[in-house]
């Protein structure tokens, strides 16, 4: 929650098989939980998935262009565990979002919110990056936004749409 809230990095998860386990099987889970609710079972697999595989292949390759591959497993256990965090805190927001379109109603405000937690996790991606490859926070928001970017495309490319 800390990493969440930008007042630790990293470097202060200890770098503990089980915990970047735990944390990526949190990410696993609430990321199904949330794709579920928009696509079905094996397009929400194939996504949650793909995007940790993406996940991790793009830090590996950072981290190791940078000569930091000793960080990954501290790294990744950051950003699985705050992307899970983050996943938890968007599951009621986008189901309020499909319901209120289900009823034909305004969907302004949700739409608001799924925005500016998209861009919080943005931010929390890049002040991870930041401490991880030893950068500008500029870098590490351009490192993040490129991942969300990929990513965004990556989906597209597996399941024929946006998520």
């Amino acid at each position: 929650m800390d990493i969440c809230l930008l007042r630790a990095g990293p470097q202060d998860v200890p770098a503990a098989p089980v915990i970047l386990t735990l944390a990526v099987g949190a990410y696993l889970f609430l990321g199904l939980a949330v794709g579920l609710s928009a696509h079905p079972p094996p397009q929400a697999l194939i996504l949650t998935v793909a995007d940790i595989a993406l996940l991790s292949a793009l830090l590996y390759l950072l981290l190791r262009w940078r000569g930091l591959l000793a960080r990954f497993a501290q790294s990744l256990t950051a950003l699985a565990g705050t992307g899970a965090l983050l996943s938890l805190a968007s599951w009621p927001i986008l189901l309020w979002l499909q319901a209120l379109h289900a009823a034909g109603e305004a969907i302004g405000g949700p739409s608001l919110l799924l925005l500016a937690l998209v861009i919080w996790s943005v931010v929390v991606a890049g002040h991870i990056l930041r401490h991880a490859l030893n950068v500008p926070l500029v870098m590490g928001l351009l490192w993040s936004l490129l991942y969300l970017l990929i990513s965004w495309n990556l989906s597209a490319l597996l399941i024929g749409a946006p998520s």
